[in-house]
Protein backbone atom coordinates (compact mmCIF):
# COMPACT_ATOMS: atom_id res chain seq x y z
CA UNK A 1 0.00 0.00 0.00
CA UNK A 2 2.74 2.45 0.91
CA UNK A 3 4.70 1.55 -2.20
CA UNK A 4 1.69 2.28 -4.38
CA UNK A 5 1.08 5.63 -2.66
CA UNK A 6 4.75 6.52 -3.13
CA UNK A 7 4.58 5.78 -6.85
CA UNK A 8 1.39 7.83 -7.14
CA UNK A 9 3.04 10.78 -5.37
CA UNK A 10 6.06 10.66 -7.74
CA UNK A 11 3.73 10.59 -10.73
CA UNK A 12 1.83 13.63 -9.43
CA UNK A 13 5.12 15.40 -8.85
CA UNK A 14 6.18 14.70 -12.42
CA UNK A 15 2.91 16.24 -13.66
CA UNK A 16 3.41 19.31 -11.43
CA UNK A 17 0.20 18.55 -9.53
CA UNK A 18 1.96 18.64 -6.17
CA UNK A 19 3.62 21.82 -4.96
CA UNK A 20 6.94 21.12 -3.26
CA UNK A 21 8.14 23.12 -0.30
CA UNK A 22 11.15 24.35 -2.24
CA UNK A 23 8.88 26.20 -4.64
CA UNK A 24 6.88 27.94 -1.86
CA UNK A 25 7.33 31.40 -0.48
CA UNK A 26 8.63 32.00 3.02
CA UNK A 27 5.18 32.61 4.40
CA UNK A 28 3.77 29.45 2.83
CA UNK A 29 6.73 27.44 4.14
CA UNK A 30 6.05 28.58 7.73
CA UNK A 31 2.35 27.73 7.42
CA UNK A 32 3.04 24.29 5.97
CA UNK A 33 5.65 23.37 8.54
CA UNK A 34 3.32 24.48 11.36
CA UNK A 35 0.58 22.21 9.96
CA UNK A 36 3.04 19.35 9.82
CA UNK A 37 4.00 19.83 13.48
CA UNK A 38 0.38 19.91 14.55
CA UNK A 39 -0.49 16.75 12.61
CA UNK A 40 2.52 14.88 14.01
CA UNK A 41 1.66 15.92 17.56
CA UNK A 42 -1.92 14.64 17.15
CA UNK A 43 -0.64 11.35 15.78
CA UNK A 44 1.71 10.85 18.75
CA UNK A 45 -1.10 11.67 21.17
CA UNK A 46 -3.29 8.98 19.57
CA UNK A 47 -0.53 6.38 19.90
CA UNK A 48 -0.03 7.28 23.59
CA UNK A 49 -3.73 6.99 24.32
CA UNK A 50 -3.88 3.60 22.60
CA UNK A 51 -1.00 2.34 24.76
CA UNK A 52 -2.76 3.53 27.91
CA UNK A 53 -6.05 1.83 26.99
CA UNK A 54 -4.36 -1.51 26.16
CA UNK A 55 -3.97 -3.69 29.35
CA UNK A 56 -0.58 -5.28 30.04
CA UNK A 57 -0.17 -9.04 29.37
CA UNK A 58 -1.16 -11.24 32.28
CA UNK A 59 1.01 -13.92 33.91
CA UNK A 60 -1.45 -16.67 32.88
CA UNK A 61 -0.83 -16.00 29.21
CA UNK A 62 2.90 -16.25 29.75
CA UNK A 63 2.44 -19.51 31.67
CA UNK A 64 0.29 -21.02 28.88
CA UNK A 65 2.82 -20.01 26.27
CA UNK A 66 5.67 -21.55 28.25
CA UNK A 67 3.66 -24.74 28.81
CA UNK A 68 2.91 -25.02 25.09
CA UNK A 69 6.58 -24.67 24.19
CA UNK A 70 7.61 -27.18 26.84
CA UNK A 71 4.88 -29.60 25.69
CA UNK A 72 6.06 -29.47 22.06
CA UNK A 73 9.59 -30.27 23.16
CA UNK A 74 8.38 -33.27 25.15
CA UNK A 75 6.33 -34.57 22.22
CA UNK A 76 9.32 -34.29 19.86
CA UNK A 77 11.57 -36.05 22.40
CA UNK A 78 9.09 -38.89 22.94
CA UNK A 79 8.55 -39.34 19.21
CA UNK A 80 12.30 -39.55 18.58
CA UNK A 81 12.68 -42.02 21.44
CA UNK A 82 9.86 -44.17 20.08
CA UNK A 83 11.42 -44.20 16.59
CA UNK A 84 14.75 -45.32 18.03
CA UNK A 85 12.97 -48.07 19.99
CA UNK A 86 11.12 -49.27 16.89
CA UNK A 87 14.36 -49.38 14.87
CA UNK A 88 16.17 -51.38 17.56
CA UNK A 89 13.27 -53.83 17.92
CA UNK A 90 13.09 -54.29 14.14
CA UNK A 91 16.80 -55.11 13.95
CA UNK A 92 16.48 -57.48 16.91
CA UNK A 93 13.53 -59.24 15.28
CA UNK A 94 15.43 -59.68 12.03
CA UNK A 95 18.40 -61.13 13.91
CA UNK A 96 16.21 -63.58 15.82
CA UNK A 97 14.46 -64.64 12.60
CA UNK A 98 17.78 -65.33 10.88
CA UNK A 99 19.00 -67.33 13.87
CA UNK A 100 15.78 -69.33 13.88
CA UNK A 101 16.13 -70.20 10.20
CA UNK A 102 19.81 -71.09 10.64
CA UNK A 103 19.17 -73.51 13.50
CA UNK A 104 16.13 -74.96 11.77
CA UNK A 105 18.17 -75.77 8.65
CA UNK A 106 20.95 -77.20 10.81
CA UNK A 107 18.43 -79.44 12.59
CA UNK A 108 16.98 -80.60 9.27
CA UNK A 109 20.45 -81.46 7.96
CA UNK A 110 21.25 -83.44 11.10
CA UNK A 111 17.93 -85.22 10.88
CA UNK A 112 18.44 -86.13 7.22
CA UNK A 113 21.98 -87.38 7.85
CA UNK A 114 20.79 -89.40 10.87
CA UNK A 115 17.91 -90.90 8.89
CA UNK A 116 20.14 -91.78 5.94
CA UNK A 117 22.62 -93.42 8.33
CA UNK A 118 19.90 -95.46 9.96
CA UNK A 119 18.50 -96.57 6.61
CA UNK A 120 21.94 -97.66 5.44
CA UNK A 121 22.40 -100.29 8.21
CA UNK A 122 20.34 -103.16 9.49
CA UNK A 123 18.64 -103.17 12.88
CA UNK A 124 20.47 -105.30 15.45
CA UNK A 125 17.17 -106.72 16.69
CA UNK A 126 16.14 -108.16 13.30
CA UNK A 127 19.25 -108.71 11.20
CA UNK A 128 17.67 -111.32 8.94
CA UNK A 129 14.69 -109.25 7.76
CA UNK A 130 16.70 -106.15 6.88
CA UNK A 131 14.34 -103.75 8.63
CA UNK A 132 15.47 -100.42 9.99
CA UNK A 133 15.06 -99.12 13.52
CA UNK A 134 11.93 -97.25 14.47
CA UNK A 135 11.65 -93.52 14.70
CA UNK A 136 11.36 -93.74 18.48
CA UNK A 137 15.06 -94.63 18.66
CA UNK A 138 15.97 -91.38 16.91
CA UNK A 139 18.02 -89.10 19.11
CA UNK A 140 19.86 -86.13 17.69
CA UNK A 141 22.23 -85.86 20.63
CA UNK A 142 23.61 -89.41 20.24
CA UNK A 143 26.21 -90.02 17.52
CA UNK A 144 25.27 -92.55 14.86
CA UNK A 145 27.23 -95.79 15.10
CA UNK A 146 27.42 -96.25 11.35
CA UNK A 147 30.24 -96.55 8.83
CA UNK A 148 29.26 -93.21 7.34
CA UNK A 149 29.79 -91.34 10.62
CA UNK A 150 32.87 -89.64 9.14
CA UNK A 151 30.85 -88.35 6.17
CA UNK A 152 28.24 -87.07 8.58
CA UNK A 153 30.84 -85.13 10.53
CA UNK A 154 32.13 -83.60 7.30
CA UNK A 155 28.62 -82.54 6.34
CA UNK A 156 28.12 -80.97 9.74
CA UNK A 157 31.23 -78.89 9.21
CA UNK A 158 30.85 -78.08 5.50
CA UNK A 159 27.09 -78.40 4.88
CA UNK A 160 25.65 -80.42 2.01
CA UNK A 161 28.85 -80.56 0.00
CA UNK A 162 29.12 -82.54 -3.20
CA UNK A 163 31.40 -85.56 -3.32
CA UNK A 164 34.57 -85.43 -5.39
CA UNK A 165 33.38 -88.12 -7.81
CA UNK A 166 30.36 -86.08 -8.90
CA UNK A 167 32.49 -82.93 -9.15
CA UNK A 168 34.87 -84.77 -11.48
CA UNK A 169 31.97 -86.04 -13.60
CA UNK A 170 30.59 -82.48 -13.97
CA UNK A 171 33.99 -81.07 -14.96
CA UNK A 172 34.58 -83.88 -17.46
CA UNK A 173 31.09 -83.44 -18.89
CA UNK A 174 31.57 -79.71 -19.49
CA UNK A 175 34.97 -80.17 -21.14
CA UNK A 176 33.78 -82.79 -23.61
CA UNK A 177 33.90 -81.76 -27.26
CA UNK A 178 30.22 -82.54 -27.81
CA UNK A 179 29.21 -80.13 -25.02
CA UNK A 180 31.75 -77.32 -25.46
CA UNK A 181 34.39 -76.28 -27.94
CA UNK A 182 37.81 -74.90 -27.18
CA UNK A 183 38.81 -71.52 -28.57
CA UNK A 184 41.89 -71.17 -30.74
CA UNK A 185 42.92 -67.60 -30.03
CA UNK A 186 46.12 -66.96 -28.14
CA UNK A 187 44.46 -64.31 -25.97
CA UNK A 188 41.23 -66.24 -25.44
CA UNK A 189 42.20 -67.41 -21.98
CA UNK A 190 40.64 -67.16 -18.53
CA UNK A 191 42.60 -66.75 -15.30
CA UNK A 192 41.25 -67.41 -11.82
CA UNK A 193 43.29 -67.75 -8.62
CA UNK A 194 46.48 -67.62 -10.73
CA UNK A 195 45.29 -70.60 -12.80
CA UNK A 196 45.27 -69.86 -16.53
CA UNK A 197 43.14 -71.99 -18.86
CA UNK A 198 42.05 -71.79 -22.48
CA UNK A 199 38.47 -70.61 -22.82
CA UNK A 200 35.79 -73.12 -23.83
CA UNK A 201 32.38 -72.12 -25.21
CA UNK A 202 29.19 -74.04 -24.57
CA UNK A 203 27.48 -75.62 -27.56
CA UNK A 204 24.03 -75.79 -25.94
CA UNK A 205 22.06 -74.13 -23.18
CA UNK A 206 22.69 -75.05 -19.56
CA UNK A 207 19.16 -76.39 -19.20
CA UNK A 208 19.64 -78.89 -22.02
CA UNK A 209 23.09 -79.83 -20.75
CA UNK A 210 21.68 -80.49 -17.28
CA UNK A 211 19.04 -82.81 -18.72
CA UNK A 212 21.71 -84.57 -20.74
CA UNK A 213 23.95 -85.01 -17.69
CA UNK A 214 21.12 -86.46 -15.58
CA UNK A 215 20.22 -88.92 -18.35
CA UNK A 216 23.84 -90.06 -18.72
CA UNK A 217 24.46 -90.32 -14.96
CA UNK A 218 21.22 -91.38 -13.24
CA UNK A 219 23.12 -92.42 -10.10
CA UNK A 220 24.53 -88.90 -9.72
CA UNK A 221 21.30 -86.98 -10.18
CA UNK A 222 21.84 -83.38 -9.04
CA UNK A 223 19.85 -80.18 -9.22
CA UNK A 224 20.27 -77.50 -11.87
CA UNK A 225 21.75 -75.03 -9.36
CA UNK A 226 24.39 -77.53 -8.24
CA UNK A 227 25.17 -78.37 -11.85
CA UNK A 228 25.83 -74.74 -12.74
CA UNK A 229 27.72 -74.05 -9.49
CA UNK A 230 30.40 -76.65 -10.24
CA UNK A 231 30.86 -75.64 -13.85
CA UNK A 232 34.57 -74.99 -14.60
CA UNK A 233 35.40 -71.30 -14.59
CA UNK A 234 36.87 -71.38 -18.10
CA UNK A 235 33.69 -72.83 -19.65
CA UNK A 236 31.65 -69.81 -20.68
CA UNK A 237 28.47 -69.03 -22.53
CA UNK A 238 29.16 -67.79 -26.06
CA UNK A 239 28.49 -64.16 -26.90
CA UNK A 240 27.91 -62.53 -30.29
CA UNK A 241 31.63 -61.92 -30.86
CA UNK A 242 32.46 -65.54 -29.97
CA UNK A 243 30.06 -67.03 -32.51
CA UNK A 244 31.82 -69.13 -35.14
CA UNK A 245 28.87 -71.41 -35.88
CA UNK A 246 26.24 -71.02 -38.57
CA UNK A 247 23.24 -68.81 -37.95
CA UNK A 248 22.08 -68.31 -41.51
CA UNK A 249 18.57 -67.58 -42.72
CA UNK A 250 17.80 -71.18 -43.74
CA UNK A 251 18.74 -72.76 -40.43
CA UNK A 252 17.01 -70.09 -38.39
CA UNK A 253 13.77 -70.39 -40.41
CA UNK A 254 13.71 -74.15 -39.77
CA UNK A 255 14.12 -73.55 -36.04
CA UNK A 256 11.34 -70.92 -36.04
CA UNK A 257 8.98 -73.38 -37.74
CA UNK A 258 9.89 -76.11 -35.23
CA UNK A 259 9.27 -73.71 -32.34
CA UNK A 260 5.79 -72.93 -33.66
CA UNK A 261 4.88 -76.59 -34.15
CA UNK A 262 6.18 -77.40 -30.68
CA UNK A 263 4.06 -74.58 -29.26
CA UNK A 264 0.96 -75.99 -30.96
CA UNK A 265 1.73 -79.46 -29.62
CA UNK A 266 2.24 -81.03 -33.04
CA UNK A 267 5.86 -81.94 -32.19
CA UNK A 268 7.27 -83.28 -28.97
CA UNK A 269 10.80 -82.01 -29.70
CA UNK A 270 11.68 -78.32 -29.81
CA UNK A 271 15.17 -78.60 -31.33
CA UNK A 272 15.68 -78.93 -35.06
CA UNK A 273 18.89 -80.93 -34.55
CA UNK A 274 17.07 -83.61 -32.57
CA UNK A 275 14.46 -84.02 -35.33
CA UNK A 276 17.16 -85.38 -37.64
CA UNK A 277 17.06 -88.67 -35.74
CA UNK A 278 13.50 -89.24 -37.00
CA UNK A 279 14.27 -88.82 -40.71
CA UNK A 280 17.91 -89.98 -40.94
CA UNK A 281 19.66 -93.21 -40.14
CA UNK A 282 22.75 -91.39 -38.93
CA UNK A 283 23.67 -87.71 -38.79
CA UNK A 284 27.31 -88.59 -39.48
CA UNK A 285 26.70 -90.15 -42.91
CA UNK A 286 26.82 -87.97 -46.02
CA UNK A 287 24.16 -89.99 -47.88
CA UNK A 288 21.64 -89.70 -45.05
CA UNK A 289 22.10 -85.97 -44.54
CA UNK A 290 21.77 -85.25 -48.29
CA UNK A 291 18.71 -87.52 -48.61
CA UNK A 292 20.53 -90.00 -50.85
CA UNK A 293 20.18 -93.03 -48.57
CA UNK A 294 17.74 -95.67 -49.81
CA UNK A 295 16.73 -96.62 -46.26
CA UNK A 296 15.73 -93.23 -44.86
CA UNK A 297 14.90 -91.28 -48.01
CA UNK A 298 11.14 -91.78 -47.47
CA UNK A 299 11.08 -91.10 -43.73
CA UNK A 300 8.93 -88.20 -42.54
CA UNK A 301 8.45 -86.33 -39.30
CA UNK A 302 5.98 -87.70 -36.77
CA UNK A 303 3.19 -85.22 -36.02
CA UNK A 304 0.36 -85.41 -33.53
CA UNK A 305 -2.63 -85.80 -35.87
CA UNK A 306 -5.16 -84.99 -33.17
CA UNK A 307 -3.66 -81.52 -32.68
CA UNK A 308 -2.68 -80.73 -36.28
CA UNK A 309 -5.62 -81.09 -38.65
CA UNK A 310 -5.34 -81.03 -42.44
CA UNK A 311 -7.69 -78.08 -42.94
CA UNK A 312 -5.93 -75.88 -40.36
CA UNK A 313 -3.46 -73.12 -41.26
CA UNK A 314 -0.23 -72.63 -39.34
CA UNK A 315 1.21 -69.11 -39.12
CA UNK A 316 4.74 -68.35 -37.90
CA UNK A 317 7.52 -65.82 -38.49
CA UNK A 318 10.54 -66.36 -40.71
CA UNK A 319 13.41 -64.32 -42.06
CA UNK A 320 13.30 -62.97 -45.62
CA UNK A 321 15.79 -60.91 -47.60
CA UNK A 322 14.42 -57.61 -48.91
CA UNK A 323 16.25 -55.27 -51.28
CA UNK A 324 16.19 -51.61 -50.38
CA UNK A 325 17.70 -48.33 -51.52
CA UNK A 326 19.58 -46.29 -48.97
CA UNK A 327 21.56 -43.06 -48.79
CA UNK A 328 24.82 -42.77 -47.00
CA UNK A 329 25.61 -39.95 -44.59
CA UNK A 330 25.35 -36.36 -45.82
CA UNK A 331 23.66 -37.60 -49.01
CA UNK A 332 26.96 -38.31 -50.73
CA UNK A 333 26.09 -41.67 -52.33
CA UNK A 334 23.01 -43.69 -53.13
CA UNK A 335 23.22 -47.48 -53.22
CA UNK A 336 21.23 -50.68 -53.00
CA UNK A 337 21.54 -53.46 -50.46
CA UNK A 338 19.80 -56.41 -48.86
CA UNK A 339 18.20 -56.44 -45.45
CA UNK A 340 16.78 -59.34 -43.45
CA UNK A 341 13.33 -58.70 -42.01
CA UNK A 342 11.04 -60.90 -39.95
CA UNK A 343 7.74 -61.59 -41.76
CA UNK A 344 4.75 -63.84 -41.23
CA UNK A 345 4.20 -67.01 -43.25
CA UNK A 346 1.02 -69.08 -43.42
CA UNK A 347 1.03 -72.70 -44.65
CA UNK A 348 -1.66 -75.35 -44.61
CA UNK A 349 -1.19 -78.20 -42.18
CA UNK A 350 -1.55 -80.79 -44.95
CA UNK A 351 1.56 -79.42 -46.72
CA UNK A 352 3.52 -79.43 -43.47
CA UNK A 353 2.78 -83.11 -42.92
CA UNK A 354 4.31 -83.91 -46.32
CA UNK A 355 7.71 -82.64 -45.13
Amino acid sequence: MRERERRRWHQRCGLNKVQKISSMTEREKRTTRKRWRTTKAEYRAQLKAARIRTPPPSDEDNICTQRAKRGRKKVAYRRTKANRRVSSLTAELASVTMSKLKYKKRWLRLRMSKTSGMNGRQSPATPDHGTTSSNSDFNMHEPANTPCNTDMEKRRRNGNTLDDVTKGLIAAFFTRDDNSRITTGKKQTVTKNKIKEQKRLLLDSLTNLHEKFCSEHPDNNISYITFTRYRPFYVRRPTAKDRDTCLCKKHENVQLAVDKLYQLGALKINHAEHLLDQICCSTEKHECMFRQCEVCVNKRLKFEDSLLKDDSIVVWHEWETVSETFEKKWGAKVGKGDKKVLQKRAVEAAKIKCL
